[in-house]
């Protein structure tokens, strides 16, 4: 082994090798002092992050242009060698062709980005990474409640954006309808019932509607969406165990939960003030 590394570091080719081991350590010892660097200098994570990723990727692009054009200085041979090597690579893997095509899709065309929560074929969770071959994000869902995290990660391949519908449900727009039932007994006060609901939704209605039509504005420069109301509201039907009474309300999709939680405690404590309510529960 040690008599073959001689050989050819010895060879026609030794300086070509040896500038292109540099260009790599020089490379790499740039990425780590400038992530060094932005771990000091800059407290907001996500600011952090995308300009890590950045650098990293103009220093990837970088480094291949220099190494390539140091073993091939001929610009014919170049591109003879890499149309080789795509159309080998077509044929053997068109996966990874298609994957490279979609992250181009992705980084031009946004369908999502660093940040959003998505879903992509059946698969839900926030993304914290966009690579060359697959797209990283932090699962939501599955044994997990209220659309919260399990704690997660996923790798998807990026030609899924391809093949099925992507869900965004923070692009442009970061607030969902979202609805919360609940059933008295025929004989309550129903009516009663659905004001005290609707008071408590309104109560903090007024920051929310006032945020949302903000964000409606911008997002009606792109998109055709067009909501008639903004406000909370209680809708009646009945079922075999009674009234039911079912509050629709916009809250921000990463606060359905919490949301949910907060509402529905105040409508535990206003029934239970109320003689004339009776809720029913699954037996």
């Amino acid at each position: 082994m040690i008599e073959w590394f001689r050989i050819n570091i010895s060879g026609d080719h030794a300086e070509e090798l040896l500038i292109s081991l540099a260009i790599l350590v020089v490379g790499w010892v740039i990425r780590k002092l400038t992530g060094e660097v932005l771990i000091r200098k800059i407290e907001d994570p996500h600011h952090r992050f995308t300009i890590n990723r950045r650098v990293g990727r103009g220093l990837a692009i970088a480094t291949l242009i220099l190494v390539v054009a140091i073993w091939f200085p001929n610009l014919k041979e170049i591109v003879a060698i890499l149309s080789l090597f795509g159309a080998g690579l077509a044929i053997v893997n068109r996966e990874v062709i298609l994957s490279m095509v979609a992250w181009l899709h992705i980084i031009t065309r946004q369908p999502y980005g660093v940040g959003d929560r998505i879903e992509l074929n059946d698969v839900s969770g926030d993304v914290i990474d966009i690579s060359l071959l697959v797209t990283t994000m932090m699962e939501t869902r599955e044994w997990v409640q209220g659309d919260q995290s399990t704690g997660r990660i996923m790798r998807i391949p990026n030609n899924w954006v391809f093949l099925y519908a992507v869900k965004n449900y923070t692009q442009g727009f970061e607030y969902i309808w979202n609805e919360l039932s609940v059933t008295v007994s025929d004989k309550s006060d129903w009516n009663m019932a659905r004001e005290i609901m609707m008071s408590l939704a309104q109560e903090s209605s007024f920051i929310v509607e006032h945020q949302v039509k903000s964000q409606l504005k911008t997002m009606t420069q792109e998109y055709l969406v067009y909501y008639s109301t903004l406000t909370p509201f209680v809708y009646v039907a009945t079922n075999e165990r009674g009234i039911q009474l079912t509050l629709r309300y916009l809250c921000k999709v990463r606060n359905r939960r919490g949301s949910e939680h907060a509402i529905m405690l105040r409508i535990l404590e206003e029934f239970a003030k109320n003689p004339s309510i009776k809720m029913v529960f699954f037996k």
